[in-house]
């Protein structure tokens, strides 16, 4: 059964769907479903030059007279997507807060991903009463699927992903690349 067939989902979450009503797919199962699918949803060769850019301008050692407008003028000169919005609001506001450049990065990471995890739980949920009321997906499952599954996630791999970018980085500023 497919709970999710009538959604506009991309396949790794009408798959994430399907494994919420198999009784064969343990929690952690769905987990890593949820976060595999999370991470395919970034445009990774978009979003990693655009954090690569952020993330060596915050380790510069000179400082800008006006850090907002420097990190406007970074994300005007790449594409734009829902992730890197959410991060520019973020940055932006850490750093209207005068925090220092590295940290402000640090955390508009951090609360870009707990807001991204939020967006897909609420998405999932709309999905799970959708299909509920559908009939594609039975009372259990849909509690199962209501159950805070991909909050639990809190996605570590998300997380980890996006970090990632950031220690990616700093190995080429080290190694002179």
């Amino acid at each position: 059964m497919d709970p999710f067939r009538n959604a506009e989902l991309p396949s790794s979450w009408k798959r994430y769907g399907q494994d919420l009503v198999s009784d064969a797919t343990s929690r952690e199962e769905r987990t890593t479903q949820a976060c595999h699918s999370m991470i395919g949803d970034v445009d990774m060769k978009t979003f990693s030059p655009l954090f690569d850019e952020l993330k060596a301008h915050a380790d510069r050692p000179q400082m800008d007279l006006d850090p907002v407008t420097a990190v406007e003028t970074i994300f005007e000169s790449h594409p734009t997507s829902p992730l890197a919005d959410t991060l520019q609001r973020h940055l932006i506001a850490n750093l209207r807060d005068q925090l220092p450049p590295e940290k402000a990065l640090d955390q508009a990471l951090d609360s870009t991903t707990k807001e991204w995890i939020g967006t897909i739980k609420n998405r999932l949920d709309e999905e799970c009463i959708r299909a509920r009321e559908l009939g594609d997906m039975s009372r259990e499952d849909y509690q199962k699927g209501n159950r805070a599954e991909p909050r639990d996630v809190r996605c570590y791999q998300a997380q980890r992903t996006l970090r990632r970018l950031g220690h990616r980085q700093q190995a080429r500023v080290q190694a002179g690349g």
